[in-house]
């Protein structure tokens, strides 16, 4: 939304991150992760992209329909992944929000130096625990391969795509469509 060069490419983008935020949260209904019962690199990737939003990004973006914390399903979800201490540790919400605050020198005292400096974090990010009624092994966050596995034996293609190919021309966007629907889960039950 913050790149858009037009109010119509704004509303049409601001609409489509709703969307997508309400289908993550329907997704996170049944499923303990993104996809499944453990953590992916998805979740890596979505974790460091939505643990910054309430404290960071919408203040750039203009409007907000509701922040993160009102999506029951998509708030415990980062506050599950924020109790393990690779997540915590390198993309934790106090220091992003008030990382900022050190690096400048202003006049005026912005939002997270007003509001997020009195902000209790711990209190704020503590899982309840709560999620972990979706999964099939609730100790478990990580997929651990059976004893003596090796990796050729796990190992393949994921799918026969363009993108899997060791050719360059082969994978160029110019020369393909990705017709892929990230909504869709194609490992559900799989894991």
């Amino acid at each position: 939304m913050a790149f858009c060069q037009s109010p119509e490419a704004y509303d049409e983008a601001y609409e489509d991150f709703y969307e997508s935020l309400e289908k993550l949260e329907k997704r996170l209904e049944t499923n303990r992760f993104l996809f499944g019962d453990y953590i992916t690199d998805s979740d890596v990737r979505a974790y460091v992209t939505l643990v910054r939003w309430d404290v960071s990004y919408y203040h750039n973006i203009g409007p907000v329909k509701k922040p993160i914390k009102d999506f029951k399903n998509i708030w415990g979800y980062l506050r599950e992944l924020n109790a393990i201490p690779a997540f915590h540790n390198n993309s934790n919400a106090k220091t992003l929000a008030l990382d900022g605050i050190r690096k400048s020198k202003k006049l005026f005292q912005g939002y997270n130096e007003r509001i997020l400096t009195k902000v209790d974090f711990d209190a704020l990010w503590a899982d309840d625990g709560e999620r972990r009624r979706l999964s099939k092994t609730p100790d478990e966050v990580f997929l651990r391969h059976p004893e003596n596995e090796t990796y050729e034996d796990y190992a393949g293609e994921i799918s026969k795509s363009i993108w899997n190919s060791p050719n360059w021309e082969d994978r160029n966007p110019k020369n393909g469509v990705l017709s892929v629907d990230a909504s869709i889960n194609p490992l559900k039950g799989l894991l």
